[in-house]
């Protein structure tokens, strides 16, 4: 149908401002990932109750925001990156047991409160760990055999923790970093031989 062949132009599209990107011609990529995104809009107004496209368009959105980044774009990333996460919770919404959805929204909260903090706002920066946080924690109680999810947590904590401390709560970072370094132990002694959970105790 139409509508997939434009499904598959605006993946093109992506692909080829992937590349763009890697030769570093940024200027070259804004206009592939912005023709891709407009080609996502266009399949989501057409059907809103398709996840995929909704996925999509959250995908290429979150693209452009971090090319902002890369531009030093602050402003333009922060308004992509709200917008990504305003399609992920509505996707959640719809479909709040889907742990993809929760996921990509832990992403993109972590996404945010870097981009906070590189524009000074500390506190909201820590408002949007707290939320990837608590996103990752639900997952990985979830699933606690998933050493991935794990491992991600493990990164929230850090971000906690360095982020706490930034603000003086010296007592919440090392409660913070001794959570990390508590699951980190574990996941070595589960795994021994893997270099990322031994790399996990000394960050």
């Amino acid at each position: 149908s139409n509508a997939h062949l434009q499904s598959d132009l605006a993946v093109s599209l992506g692909k080829l401002g992937e590349l763009s990107e890697h030769q570093g011609n940024l200027d070259q990529a804004l206009r592939r990932f912005t023709e891709s995104l407009g080609i996502c809009e266009r399949l989501v107004a057409t059907d809103p109750a398709d996840v995929d496209w909704q996925h999509d368009l959250a995908v290429a959105t979150g693209i452009l925001g971090r090319l902002a980044v890369k531009r030093g774009d602050l402003d333009g990333a922060l308004s992509h990156y709200t917008d990504e996460g305003t399609i992920l919770q509505r996707l959640f919404d719809g479909e709040p047991n889907n742990a993809r959805w929760q996921r990509l929204l832990s992403i993109s909260f972590e996404e945010l409160a870097d981009l906070k903090e590189r524009l000074g706002e500390l506190t909201g920066a820590l408002s949007c760990t707290t939320r990837c946080f608590a996103w990752r924690k639900g997952l990985a109680e979830i699933n606690p055999a998933d050493p991935e999810l794990q491992f991600d947590l493990v990164v929230s904590l850090h971000n906690l923790g360095r982020q706490l401390m930034e603000q003086g709560d010296l007592t919440g970072a090392l409660s913070r970093f001794s959570e990390a370094q508590a699951i980190c132990e574990n996941l070595a002694r589960t795994d021994p031989v893997n270099a990322k959970w031994q790399g996990g105790l000394v960050q």
